[in-house]
């Protein structure tokens, strides 16, 4: 997955692919080594296991090496994450309880929120509201662009009924 992300100049997924590597790599090797020392293969000897300590430390070194770079992608994903709840209150809010219309997914960049919803093609409330609680809520200026996604509702009746297709909200 690494070779493939950066041959496509994916740096981000590059970089998230190596560090999931280097993470189970490492947990392998120290799992399976104190498996080895707990069942007995591995018995430290007269050097008071400073040889097990010699063949373990590098893999403890990196081990350290790697909680910095996963410690701050696990920030930024909870920064993100929160950042999502937000904005999915806030449409929801704006929406109101009776709306037509169903969230079905929302993108959150540094400068624009993206929003996608399905239900009728007209009556959608006014933006602005909107806007202005993401603004409130994400604490910086954002664009918002609502994606509607119209929906047909076509109905098999019991025999003796005729076919109409209905489109929602018109």
């Amino acid at each position: 997955m690494v070779g493939i992300s950066a041959a496509n100049q994916n740096w981000d997924d590059a970089w998230g692919a190596f560090l999931l590597f280097m993470t189970n790599f490492v947990a392998i090797v120290l799992a399976a080594s104190l498996v080895f020392v707990m069942a007995g293969f591995a018995v430290p000897d007269d050097t008071g296991g400073r040889r097990l300590a010699a063949v373990l430390a590098p893999f403890g070194v990196l081990a350290m090496l790697i909680l910095l770079p996963l410690t701050v992608t696990t920030e930024g994903t909870l920064a993100r994450s929160a950042e999502v709840g937000t904005v999915q209150q806030s449409v929801d809010t704006w929406l109101g309880e009776q709306s037509p219309y169903e969230r079905n997914g929302v993108s959150v960049s540094a400068d624009r929120v993206e929003i996608d919803l399905v239900g009728p093609l007209h009556g959608l409330p006014a933006l602005e509201p909107l806007q202005d609680a993401l603004i409130s809520g994400l604490g910086r200026d954002v664009g918002v662009s609502v994606q509607v996604t119209p929906v047909e509702v076509t109905e098999l009746p019991r025999t003796g009924e005729t076919v109409r297709p209905a489109i929602t909200g018109d």
